[in-house]
């Protein structure tokens, strides 16, 4: 979900499973488009347009941010990466909480979930797994938890 103030966007944006991977590669386009001054502010899509008025994404997908989203949708993670994405293209802070990255079976997945995850500004993992896994894919895990 994300929040501006006391207003979630997902409950203001009629979802479309069928285009929403084709509508969050546009997110992303459009987005780079205005931040090189291409694309005017009415140029951006709606989620785009939204976003760019929060303070922060706050993402919860748990143990869905890889591929264990496929069971709620074709693509889930990949719509939610680029989400994400277009998010901090537009130079909003993103954090991902109460999660555990993978697996991503997929290379380009796997790619482009790292080069957003490195991206958030901050991350919160549930489990001993997760961690594992964030130091193996080469970031620095800052703060020990409990784990």
């Amino acid at each position: 979900m994300i929040f501006n103030k006391s207003f979630s966007i997902s409950d203001n944006l009629n979802w479309n499973s069928q285009n929403d991977l084709k509508n969050a590669y546009d997110d992303v386009e459009k987005a780079r488009g205005y931040i090189r001054k291409e694309v005017c502010y009415s140029g951006l899509t709606e989620y785009g347009k939204l976003v760019s008025q929060c303070e922060f994404v706050l993402n919860v997908s748990g143990d869905m941010w890889g591929d264990n989203a496929e069971h709620v949708g074709h693509q889930r993670f990949l719509v939610d990466c680029l989400k994400m994405l277009t998010a901090q293209v537009l130079g909003i802070k993103t954090i991902l909480y109460a999660v555990t990255p993978g697996p991503f079976n997929r290379i380009e997945d796997k790619k482009l979930a790292l080069q957003v995850f490195k991206n958030f500004s901050m991350v919160v993992i549930r489990e001993k797994l997760s961690k594992e896994n964030l130091v193996k894919w080469g970031y620095l895990i800052i703060f020990p938890s409990c784990i």
